[in-house]
């Protein structure tokens, strides 16, 4: 089975600081652009990143208890961070999303 590599997704990244707004980064930064860069390297063609997933412990707890973010609090940095990426997947360049397929009855 061939699998493509469409893309890098950086989770646990930078966050808001809940009291100050200011950026938080528990774990580094740039390592999904590292990382990316790499694979990049190593398929032979451009892999971009895809989005960075800020650190939330929401985001575990309510995966953990079947309350998905995106329906819990879609309106949270992660939530918004997975609606992006998905709208990306879904309209990469080479989706099928919006092609007419020419198919007859």
């Amino acid at each position: 089975m061939k699998q493509q590599v469409i893309g890098v997704i950086e989770n646990m990244s930078a966050f808001p600081c809940p009291t100050c707004s200011e950026t938080i980064s528990l774990f580094g930064e740039g390592g999904g652009a590292e990382t990316a860069k790499r694979l990049s390297l190593l398929v032979g063609k451009d892999v971009p990143i895809l989005g960075q997933i800020p650190f939330s412990p929401a985001l575990r707890t309510g995966g953990d208890d079947g309350a998905p973010i995106v329906e819990a609090d879609p309106t949270s940095f992660a939530a918004v961070a997975l609606f992006d990426v998905a709208e990306k997947i879904v309209k990469r360049n080479k989706s099928l999303l919006g092609v007419r397929l020419g198919i007859s009855t």
